[in-house]
């Protein structure tokens, strides 16, 4: 039965196709559509990346890293002294290194560069899932049609397109199929090339991201449990044995170098266990999965305006898991394939992933965080089976439980090869159809799942350094910086690739767990004397601070700064000389003080607490930053306070708001401390005392005004001259989902200017006589106008 459907559909499928021109040109055909989807990224290999300057540019670090330890320094990949100085950066024990990507093709870096190697990694990654595919629906379905079609469903899925703008290894899915051709081959004809091979691909997805290794194995059980035939025995059972301790064995030999220090980290308290409220967060929910992508050509904007806004489109990285609605209809249809015990058994890996998907608790769509400084949501009532995964080591650990949706995907992937191979079946044994109408029927199959899928453009970045970069590599000296406003430069891709570009090292970077996190309250307390002290015995020789992304405000530790409450408080500071300007960055150096000794430097990369005691200097000094105080309306604000008196471990500050009694807000020789729940239109006064003194040596005042959404012009109006003039528009919203900026020209139709909740961006094209609005939207359902400017020439 099934060897005369194999031959029939064969014939359908393939006629006049030799089978050794079947593969290059099947793999070609990927090729060409992944050039197509992907437009315009195969024209910018060695320029640009795909996506906004985010986690792409730490995956563009590790790429150039690795290459360069290995090739250039001659020295281990795995350690960089260079990022979150004076810690340094352990790719291993933080989980950071993609062996199946950054490290297998170390050589294509060294030789092509870091921006080649990762757009050659991410359109690969697209073409040899769905050639995977391609070969793994054949082997199910005997049809070469039907497995080009799901070749094109998986390979070409919302969930890989939302993946590809950062994610180099969670993109990286091309070893997942034919880690389950060799399972199936190993199911159906038990032999040891088989079982070998199994190992082999099982390893190479594990490489890639550690997500794969513990969901690998939780689709191929679903999947085994209903297609292995569990009533084997004797010999054929011993067999099977051998061989399944075989492909441990090999799979073994390729994680157990990087399992045994990600066990170490996990368990010396280096990586952090994900709380459940983080790991419901990036769970899926069950709409996810019919909710259409917002990356669509067409209806992507639409889709994203109805059903992306506010807590459902927090994270849509993790979320965008549409099946597709020609997909699910020809999977349904694939449910009643003759192979029934295939069929059940990707029921059940669909199913089982399925649930598995939604983490600690089923949502049908995404609740609010419980806080807008984490990421932590409240826990579903419905508990899910992630939750009782989540007591067992490794899964504990895990946060993008949504990411189980690839194998959902790929499980329907199959069915609907199944579905369109016994339409055809049907249409030939029913009506006689011809091979032409029988192919003319799957093409358009497929131009249904294509137009299903079809992304707009997606967005790029150019890699190229600063100018403030470009200065930075000119200066002499081997010396660490610090950049603020953290969230945009200090912290992130952008940031750690920064060494790549300027040759320096940074006090920041990017990790999931980084090592100086103990300190980041610290850090927030800039251009503090306490900061300052931590900077400098850092071996921070700079410090460089974005004008213009400060213009309309940002927030790190829950401390607000705008440029006019740092720039007052940087230019109180006697420690900080400005050397330079560059296309609005400023750069201050960092004085030493009068103090003789820094402070005491932690031993290693772990999160053991240095000492926050500084040893004395001349005058006490008390300074609170930021000052004024920008409060959100109807929410309280935060402050940092920190002293030193130079003289006597006794000394104490004093608090009064609004000249109401002086109360005890801190003691001891020097500290920093935070004064939370500031209100606006209120005073507060801070005194420091020092035994023998009836009066307070230092005075601080302090005062809060209400903060609102930001969207400002600088400079504005725009000077006169020759040519279109220049102006830089930076905006911040105060809620925590995303916004637009629009732009309308002397009252013309509005157009999309920028994306983001907040962020800076130069206008190159302000004609004289004529008036532009900027407007700042949140991007919600109903439509709501945050602020705006009015820039003239």
């Amino acid at each position: 039965m099934v060897n005369s459907q194999a031959l029939s559909a064969g014939r359908t499928a393939g006629a006049g196709l030799k089978p050794r021109y079947e593969t290059p040109l099947v793999l070609l055909l990927y090729v060409i559509l992944t050039i197509a989807m992907t437009y315009p990224v195969a024209f910018f290999l060695r320029t640009k990346v795909i996506g906004g300057p985010a986690d792409n540019f730490h995956f563009l670090w590790e790429l150039w890293y690795v290459a360069h330890a290995l090739f250039d320094l001659h020295k281990s990949p795995f350690f960089d002294p260079d990022v979150f100085v004076p810690f340094g950066f352990s790719l291993i024990r933080n989980q950071d290194l993609s062996p199946g990507t950054v490290l297998l093709f170390s050589p294509l870096t060294h030789f092509f560069g870091e921006v080649f190697t990762y757009n050659f990694l991410i359109l690969a990654s697209f073409a040899l899932t769905a050639f995977g595919t391609y070969l793994l629906a054949r082997e199910l379905w005997f049809n070469r049609l039907a497995a080009f079609l799901a070749g094109i469903i998986v390979g070409f899925c919302p969930y890989r397109f939302a993946h590809a703008a950062g994610h180099l290894s969670i993109v990286s899915t091309q070893w997942i199929p034919f880690f389950f051709l060799y399972f199936e081959r190993l199911i159906s004809r038990p032999r040891l090339k088989n079982a070998v091979l199994t190992g082999l691909f099982f390893g190479l997805a594990a490489w890639t991201t550690w997500y794969y290794f513990f969901m690998v194995p939780i689709a191929a059980l679903f999947y085994a449990a209903f297609r292995v035939d569990w009533k084997v025995s004797g010999k054929g059972a011993r067999q099977l044995l051998k061989l399944g301790v075989a492909t441990v064995s090999v799979a073994l030999i390729f994680v157990l170098p990087f399992l045994i220090p990600y066990y170490l980290a996990t368990h010396g308290a280096v990586v952090d266990y994900r709380g459940a409220g983080e790991s419901q967060a990036f769970a899926a929910a069950l709409a996810d999965y019919v909710i259409a992508p917002t990356t669509h050509f067409l209806w992507g904007e639409k889709a994203g305006q109805l059903w992306r806004s506010g807590a459902n489109g927090l994270w849509q990285s993790e979320w965008q898991l549409y099946l597709g609605a020609a997909a699910l209809v020809l999977a349904a249809a694939g449910v009643f394939h003759p192979r029934r015990h295939v069929a059940t058994a990707l029921i059940a890996m669909a199913l089982g992933c399925l649930a598995f998907s939604f983490g600690p608790g089923l949502y049908l769509t995404h609740p609010p965080t419980l806080d807008p400084n984490t990421n932590d949501v409240p826990l579903s009532a419905i508990p899910a089976p992630g939750r009782l995964l989540r007591q067992l080591p490794g899964f504990n650990n895990l946060r993008g439980w949504a990411r189980l949706g690839f194998f959902v995907e790929l499980s329907v992937g199959l069915l609907a090869a199944a579905g369109l191979t016994r339409i055809l079946d049907w249409l030939r044994e029913r009506f006689h159809a011809p091979a032409n109408l029988q192919t003319g029927v799957a093409v358009v199959a497929m131009a249904l799942v294509v137009f299903d899928f079809f992304p707009q453009p997606p967005a790029m970045t150019t890699v190229a350094p600063r100018a403030v970069d470009q200065w930075l590599s000119r200066q002499p000296g081997d010396f660490a910086y610090m950049e603020y406003p953290v969230p945009n430069h200090g912290y992130g891709g952008p940031a750690i690739y920064s060494t790549r570009l300027t040759g320096k090292r940074i006090i920041m970077g990017s990790s999931q767990n980084p090592p100086n996190l103990a300190y980041w309250s610290d850090l927030s307390a800039f251009p503090s004397p306490i900061t300052l002290d931590l900077l400098y015995g850092w071996g921070a020789k700079y410090v460089l601070v974005d004008e213009n992304l400060y213009r309309a405000g940002s927030s790190f530790w829950n401390i607000y700064q705008t440029w006019d409450t740092l720039r007052s408080a940087i230019e109180a500071s006697p420690r900080l000389s400005e050397i330079t300007v560059v296309s609005g960055v400023h750069v201050y150096e960092i004085g030493s003080g009068a103090h003789k000794d820094s402070r005491r430097l932690p031993a290693n990369g772990s999160f053991e607490q240095g000492s926050k005691k500084l040893l004395p200097e001349c005058e006490p000094t008390l300074f609170v930053t930021p000052n004024p105080v920008p409060v959100p309306a109807g929410k309280l604000g935060r402050a940092s306070v920190s002293w030193n008196s130079r003289c006597s471990p006794e000394s104490r500050v004093t608090l009064t708001a609004d000249g109401s009694a002086e109360k005890i807000f801190a003691a001891g020789q020097s500290g920093l401390k935070f004064l939370d729940g500031i209100k606006p239109g209120m005073r507060y006064e801070f005194r420091l005392y020092t035994p023998g003194h009836t009066e307070p040596v230092q005075t601080a005042s302090l005062t809060a005004g209400e903060r609102t959404d930001t969207i400002v012009a600088d400079p504005n109006p725009v000077p006169t001259g020759s040519g279109l003039g220049r102006t830089r528009i930076s905006w911040a919203t105060l809620a925590p989902g995303d916004a637009e900026v629009c732009v309308s020209r002397d009252g013309g139709p509005e157009q999309l200017f920028a994306l983001g909740a907040s962020g800076s961006a130069e206008v190159p094209w302000i004609a004289s006589g004529s008036s532009y609005e900027f407007r700042l939207y949140a991007r919600e359902q109903p439509r709501r106008l945050l602020a705006k400017t009015i820039v003239k020439r």
